[in-house]
């Protein structure tokens, strides 16, 4: 018989023959002392945040909301925000779900919190030191909620693929992926902690323009890494001067943030890109690819000179009559493919006689029963050349010579502008013949300017074009025969998405089954890492390097768990569950430590504290041997039964944190193999 291993986190795969132990979770006993002892205090902390801290006999100072209730066990605010304290130490070290939910499960990592950088809808962003490495690095958080947690997922994924293959040497400007960890239910990415950006630039500069020897500095690097993206079939679907951020050893900017990102080959959302930098094609509603970020780009080029927003509009209606009253209507072929074409404009006519001609704002809120803001009119001039030939232009201290040709760099820069801004994304540049343009070259300008050939051309949109093997070829391909799986809680899916990348393939995040769709793969990415492993196994060509974020991993971990997991057979009344878990310190020691995690929890728990603890005791299973292996039941005296609130279950669930992963004893009916599930301790429930 043969059984297909995983490697937990970064897996690699092999077989084992003659196997008939399906082991999944092999239980790390350092892991259980730790839950048990050293994490009491945290446990404590998170329910109660507000308590003296008992090492400085100080309050904890909380860096984000506190909400009038929790969720997540009491580890989260009602928005699903992990709650940090300033100290807190995150990492696989203090985690509940261990190193083996880690970048490299080999060691242990501890970040110490410093101070909240910001928010948002995906989560938080901290500043943290790296006690291991003695280096602040940024820390990005998740939501505790399926939706979130998968998105960071396919961000892992499109980071490793950057920082091992497409930017290896980081010259395409891409922020570099440190580390990535489970924490308590939470994706946690570690990055480089990098400097100020673009924006808080202009708002330094009182939102007047920058000269021109930074406009094309800054233009030539975010072209060069959505070149990168191009060729790695990335997109972005979020530049905007926000994510473009300072580094002080390159003196350079990079591109950050990728939560949003797709590959073109299958776009996620139809709702994308920040407002003022949205292409035109998502807002009236038609396949898109990286020629979005190319408009975004142009946008950014624009308010760099500006010192604002070229489109700064207050609606999506006001975003598209700011760009319709500057560039003019987009042709009639591009409007006749927008689903979203007739929610802005009036179709007049019929066949080759229809013409568009853009809605009323009164005639827009009557029809979508709302109110738009006033529009604003931001500049003197309509239109772009008019906005370029008439504002103040800094040249910057190496250009003084050329002030006679001023007229000919304010042609070339609108010029370079329209070419990113065609309504076609079909006659939009791509980044790399933007990056041959005059203006970024100092080459002459005359007036007319062809991409050259050379220069990738722009590619159609190839919405939901899913990679060339089905979702049977790909279970198959990563994880062997017979996969069956039960719903997923987070860890185990983190460890498919993991060990699927480590295969050359990208997890379908759509829905919660990574087996239900075929993968995201864009087969540029699958042929490029075939690639590099056929270099890898003859010996030549440049090595990927080993490291926390690599797509290739240390051969020989020695820590493996299994995949394949049968259906377990749910009853609709509550029974006691006799769980079993692998102890070699000694008999007492799991009993004591579970004793101690109770009260703590009837402690700090209102929920738990509604059920008073002399009705519940904890009960050694006597089945089991006392030196192999040990089983815990929550039993009430009274009605000999378990209450699911307040007491542990098996079924696996986002919002209830595990205190250590334990495998159910093997069934009565001697049906193989073991199951397994983890060990919950319930606080206040919550319904996602």
């Amino acid at each position: 018989m043969k059984s297909h291993h995983l490697s937990p986190s970064w897996f690699n795969i092999y077989i084992e023959e003659g196997s008939t132990e399906n082991i999944r979770h092999k239980p790390d006993t350092r892991a259980l002392t730790k839950q048990l002892t050293g994490r009491i205090r945290e446990t404590y902390w998170h329910i109660y945040p507000t308590q003296h801290s008992l090492y400085t006999n100080k309050t904890p100072i909380i860096l984000n909301e506190i909400t009038e209730n929790t969720t997540n066990s009491g580890f989260d605010n009602e928005e699903y925000d992990l709650i940090i304290k300033e100290g807190d130490i995150l990492g696989s070290a203090t985690s509940y779900e261990g190193r083996y939910y880690s970048a490299n499960p080999e060691t242990v990592s501890r970040y110490q919190i410093l101070n909240r950088l910001g928010n948002g809808m995906f989560g938080q962003v901290f500043k943290a030191k790296d006690l291991s490495k003695e280096r602040e690095v940024a820390i990005k958080i998740l939501k505790s909620k399926g939706t979130y947690f998968r998105q960071g997922m396919l961000e892992i994924s499109i980071l490793s693929m950057l920082n091992d293959i497409y930017d290896k040497d980081g010259t395409k400007n891409t922020v570099r992926m440190l580390d990535h960890f489970l924490y308590c239910n939470h994706l946690c990415i570690v990055f480089e902690l990098l400097g100020t950006n673009l924006y808080q630039m202009l708002q330094k500069n009182e939102y007047h323009g920058l000269n021109i020897i930074k406009v094309k500095k800054f233009m030539t690097q975010l072209l060069e890494c959505l070149d990168g993206l191009y060729n790695a079939r990335i997109v972005h679907c979020d530049i905007k001067p926000e994510n473009l951020v300072f580094d002080q050893t390159t003196n350079g900017i990079k591109v950050i943030d990728f939560g949003s990102a797709c590959f073109d080959n299958y776009t996620l959302y139809t709702y994308v890109q920040s407002r003022h930098y949205r292409a035109p094609e998502i807002i009236l509603g038609l396949p898109y690819n990286n020629a979005i970020d190319m408009w975004s780009a142009g946008c950014i080029a624009a308010e760099l000179v500006l010192g604002i927003p070229l489109f700064p509009g207050s609606s999506e209606f006001n975003q598209l009559f700011k760009i319709t009253d500057m560039l003019g209507l987009p042709p009639k072929n591009i409007l006749e493919q927008g689903s979203k074409t007739l929610c802005y404009f009036n179709k007049l006519g019929y066949d080759e006689n229809a013409h568009y001609i853009m809605k009323q704002p009164f005639e827009y809120e009557m029809e979508n029963r709302i109110r738009l803001e006033p529009n604003k009119k931001y500049f003197r001039f309509k239109t772009l050349k008019e906005l370029i030939m008439r504002i103040p232009l800094k040249l910057g201290g190496g250009m003084k010579e050329e002030i006679t040709n001023l007229t000919e760099i304010r042609l070339s820069l609108i010029h370079f502008i329209e070419g990113m801004l065609q309504y076609d994304p079909m006659k939009r540049w791509t980044p790399s013949q933007a990056l041959y343009h005059p203006f970024l070259t100092g080459q002459q300008f005359t007036g007319h300017w062809e991409p050259p050939l050379s220069a990738s051309q722009p590619r159609p949109p190839e919405d939901d074009i899913l990679s060339g093997i089905t979702s049977d070829e790909f279970a198959k391909k990563c994880f062997g025969n017979d996969i069956t799986l039960h719903g997923l809680n987070t860890a185990e899916y983190y460890d498919i998405c993991t060990s699927a990348l480590q295969m050359g393939e990208v997890v379908n995040i759509t829905c919660p089954n990574p087996f239900q769709l075929p993968p995201m793969t864009p087969d540029s990415f699958r042929k490029a890492f075939e690639n590099i492993h056929k270099r890898e196994r003859s010996g030549s060509g440049s090595r990927i390097t080993r490291r926390r974020s690599s797509l290739l991993r240390n051969q020989e971990n020695p820590y493996r768990a299994q995949l394949k997991q049968p259906h377990t057979p749910r009853s609709n009344g509550i029974s006691p569950m006799k769980i079993v878990q692998e102890i070699h310190e000694g008999d007492d020691f799991f009993e004591n430590g579970l004793t101690t995690v109770r009260r703590r929890f009837d402690s700090c728990n209102a929920r738990m504290n509604r059920t008073p603890l002399q009705e519940f005791r904890l009960q050694r299973n006597e089945r089991f041997k006392p030196n192999d292996v040990g089983s815990v039941k929550l039993e009430d005296r009274y009605n000999n039964n378990i209450f699911k609130e307040t007491a542990i279950v098996h079924e696996p669930s986002n919002v209830n944190i595990p205190i250590v992963p334990v495998p159910i004893r093997r069934s009565d009916t001697g049906q193989d193999p073991f199951e397994f599930a983890p060990l919950f301790i319930f606080g206040e429930q919550s319904h996602q």
